[in-house]
């Protein structure tokens, strides 16, 4: 947060750790697993000197190849499912994000997803979403 030979420099820690299988545009399975965890950027903001958060974050999805159907090359079911703790300190500010959607790929670097996002935070109400995005790998 501060320059290195700063005498008051505070340094924050993060650890990430990520497992994945599959390949991208390739049949079959397709998987991530994820957990972050660390001190905050500003402790000051929520539980003091030894405040952290966590997340955990998994994505699973099967790759259907599509051979018979013209300008479609592949349709993906997929879920995603995350859980943040921003402040491990503070009750309640926790959410859970859950996101089941479809990749149709029209090509194998071009796909349309279509997707809800469903939002529960810890406190308040639960949100959702309806998405169609079309990406473009290169």
């Amino acid at each position: 947060s501060e320059p290195p030979d700063a005498p008051d420099a505070t340094w924050y820690d993060a650890f990430e750790l990520a497992v994945t299988g599959g390949k991208y545009g390739e049949p079959g399975w397709k998987a991530l697993g994820q957990l972050m965890a660390g001190d905050n950027w500003d402790p000051d903001l929520g539980g003091g000197d030894d405040s952290s958060f966590l997340t955990l974050h998994g994505i699973v999805g099967y790759n259907l190849p599509i051979y018979r159907v013209p300008y479609l090359v592949a349709v993906e079911p997929i879920l995603r499912v995350g859980w943040a703790d921003p402040e491990t300190d503070v009750d309640d500010d926790e959410a859970l994000l859950a996101t089941p959607g479809v990749n149709i790929f029209l090509h194998p670097r071009l796909k349309t997803q279509i997707q809800a996002d469903i939002l529960s935070p810890g406190e308040g109400d639960d949100e959702a979403a309806f998405r169609i995005h079309t990406v473009l790998e290169f």
